[in-house]
């Protein structure tokens, strides 16, 4: 049985459609997020889950039973908002157990999971603190805490890290995850940040103008992207016309593009003579010689040293120096250089066929 299922569900307000027509499902213990851009309707349908928001179509499925028309406080949800929404008067721990003080719990019983959800966190120090008393991090545990302090099956996480700076950002994300597989509840997570997602989730739903662009694992997604707003939103991919001109045995497709010939590995064929494609720039590889199929010489006209990599922009393809501009992120020891030259070689089988154009 599964944790979640969300039929045809259809939010609308007024004439703005959120949310339109989606389907899916999350197994028992999955970490599932729901990735995508501002106004693409992410949150809407978190929060139709919670039952913040009721469907004008549809229906939602939690451990079997329908909650379509349930009000939140009977869902078996937690949710764990953006802004933490605790409460001001209120300090760490009475901020904790608030949602167990409203089921009526007995103080012991309370008192005991209290105890348990904020050793998890690591906020037992900071219990008597009021929330103006706690730094960003800390009041992300509190709120981390109350949801792991009611016992759903499912917490809901809208966009949880936003408010944290990148390095407490990237420690609570590691924590969260270590603690969904330590006690295997079941997640559904909000969030426009492609690295977060990639790091965390069993399955990313990509989502896009109220609809779902894909659905796949992490890997997936990344190299098998179901068209160019996928290949452009999850990471960084050199997008490209191109005009398919011949194909060999094997499954291999010669394309024309404006950087020049490519030959392309697919397993699938092209959707049509005139494609989108797409490749990651970490593919490309930089060689002394043109002598591979898919070989290229470039200009660089921005470097940026990274460190365990160079991060180049190159362009000047076929002498063309106002044409196309690709990116490449190459593992080089030594530095290069803006307006040098480079040789790379990108391999037929990371080469993308995407949709029709």
């Amino acid at each position: 049985m599964n944790a979640l299922t969300v039929e045809h569900v259809t939010k609308k307000f007024g004439d703005f459609t959120a949310i339109d027509n989606i389907s899916f499902s999350v197994e028992p213990g999955e970490f599932v997020t729901l990735l995508g851009p501002s106004g693409c309707g992410k949150t809407t349908l978190l929060k139709s889950i919670a039952g913040f928001y009721e469907p004008d179509s549809g229906s939602i499925t939690i451990n079997g039973e329908d909650v379509t028309r349930t009000p939140p406080e009977r869902r078996d949800t937690t949710m764990c908002f953006q802004s933490y929404a605790l409460f001001p008067h209120l300090n760490a721990a009475e901020n904790i157990v608030f949602g167990l003080r409203q089921k009526r719990m007995e103080t012991s019983a309370r008192n005991e999971i209290l105890s348990s959800a904020a050793s998890q966190v690591d906020i037992t120090s900071q219990l008597r603190k009021m929330p103006r008393q706690l730094s960003g991090g800390q009041q992300q545990r509190v709120a981390l805490a109350r949801a792991l302090a009611m016992r759903s099956s499912i917490i809901l996480f809208d966009e949880p890290l936003s408010n944290l700076d990148a390095k407490l950002r990237e420690q609570v994300r590691f924590e969260i995850l270590q603690l969904q597989k330590k006690y295997e509840f079941t997640a559904l997570y909000v969030t426009h940040d492609q690295s977060e997602a990639l790091a965390m989730s069993d399955q990313i739903l990509v989502m896009d103008r109220g609809r779902i662009r894909q659905k796949g694992s992490p890997e997936d997604i990344y190299r098998n992207p179901a068209d160019s707003f996928v290949a452009g939103f999850i990471g960084t991919a050199n997008i490209l016309d191109a005009e398919v001109i011949g194909s060999v045995v094997g499954g291999k497709y010669r394309v024309s593009t404006a950087m020049g010939e490519l030959m392309i590995q697919s397993p699938n064929p092209p959707s049509g003579e005139k494609v989108k494609i797409a490749w990651r720039p970490e593919t490309a590889r930089i060689i002394t010689a043109n002598t591979e199929e898919n070989s290229f010489e470039a200009q660089v006209s921005l470097a940026v040293y990274q460190g365990n990599l160079m991060d180049l922009l190159v362009n000047g393809f076929n002498g063309d120096a106002d044409g196309i501009s690709c990116r490449l992120q190459v593992f080089q020891r030594d530095r290069i250089r803006e307006g040098s030259r480079v040789r790379f070689h990108i391999p037929p089988e990371e080469i993308q066929l995407l949709e029709a154009r």
